[in-house]
């Protein structure tokens, strides 16, 4: 925080600053780069993308290695301004085992599940977690939206219970607990509801 407000009192890192920087040299991929996070951070995602697609331009061998970055920003900001999922589903694809597919899944499997598509949300999770089989906190957010909308909930169902077997610790165990009882009452299965919120209380 301290840095930030040293920064903006002496005109370093700041908006005018890189926007200068990025006109200054309008060859300079790193240049748009440095724009594109500080946009970022200030939330003001159509700059954002704006700066991120410059990055692509000007840098299309990917020398200074922040295509997988700017792909994954660029589908996020078309998730943001019309809730266009094929951005996103394209990223995963490309990128099955990068560190910013969880957020991609994360984002899509809600998606899917808020519109009633269930069919596209397990396939989304499936494919994730054939990567991924120990992301028990995706494991837990999937089978709790399932449970709130009311879909793919026999799925829900298994993978509540698997997630219970990959908790760290008993807080954790607590809560996934707790998810598999939403899932129950979701199947309308009220006695297996109860049954495990009460296993869960055990352990708080």
């Amino acid at each position: 925080f301290l840095k930030g407000v040293d920064d903006y009192l002496n005109g370093r890192n700041t908006v005018a600053a890189l926007t200068a920087a990025a006109a200054a040299n309008p060859g300079g991929a790193a240049a748009q780069y440095a724009l594109a996070r500080k946009y970022a951070e200030r939330y003001d995602y159509p700059a954002m993308a704006a700066s991120y697609r410059k990055v692509l331009d000007l840098d299309p061998g990917n020398t200074l290695g922040h295509r997988e970055e700017a792909e994954y920003q660029l589908a996020m900001a078309a998730f943001r301004s019309d809730k266009n999922p094929v951005p996103l589903t394209d990223f995963v694809s490309h990128y099955p085992k990068s560190e910013m597919t969880r957020g991609a899944v994360s984002t899509l499997t809600r998606h899917h599940l808020k519109v009633k598509d269930g069919e596209a949300a397990r396939k989304v999770f499936d494919q994730y977690i054939a990567a991924f089989p120990s992301d028990h906190g995706l494991m837990n957010n999937y089978a709790w939206n399932c449970a709130e909308t009311k879909q793919n909930r026999e799925h829900a169902s298994s993978v509540a219970a698997k997630v219970v077997t990959l908790a760290p610790g008993s807080d954790e165990k607590a809560m996934y607990l707790d998810t598999g009882a939403a899932v129950a009452f979701a199947q309308e299965k009220v006695d297996e509801a109860i049954a495990l919120e009460r296993q869960a209380l055990d352990l708080l």
